[in-house]
């Protein structure tokens, strides 16, 4: 599975873990300085999403994409640019994507618990449970994002 995989041309940055248990392919929000956390902080522009590590992955057999990182943790996080992801529900190409405001799970339309992410869009069609691409573009007007 290709989960969390990222490509090139694409802005990444590294943050510590607040909690334990942050996986590859989860949306995050920025929690405190250098230090990310599960979730979203509210609709609009989202902060990143977890990258897959493979020197995580190689702890945990087989190599699912699923390997968990632990508190305090040094996570990768793709802040702009195309990264493959799982959707809870089926999805379609250029469709909005929302965003679980705890877990930092993606879905498709508008549900409970989900916010719209402003700055990321589905890459293609897909159904639910299965892997698609997503853009994050961060857009900034001096200095905000927008």
């Amino acid at each position: 599975i290709l989960i969390g995989m990222t490509y090139t041309n694409t802005k990444r940055e590294s943050f510590r873990a607040k909690v334990a248990g942050i996986t590859a392919g989860k949306i995050v929000k920025h929690s405190a300085d250098r230090e990310v956390d599960l979730g979203s902080a509210g609709a609009g522009q989202q902060f990143g999403v977890v990258i897959r590590q493979m020197t995580t992955e190689s702890d945990f057999r087989p190599n699912t994409g699923a390997a968990p990182y632990a508190l305090g943790a040094i996570i990768p996080v793709l802040l702009e640019g195309p990264i493959n992801v799982v959707t809870v529900a089926a999805c379609t190409f250029d469709g909005a994507v929302y965003v679980n405001s705890t877990t930092g799970t993606i879905t498709s339309a508008p549900t409970d618990g989900f916010v719209k992410a402003s700055n990321m869009k589905f890459k293609a069609s897909a159904g639910a449970g299965e892997v698609v691409g997503v853009d994050i573009t961060v857009a900034m007007i001096n200095g905000t994002a927008v």
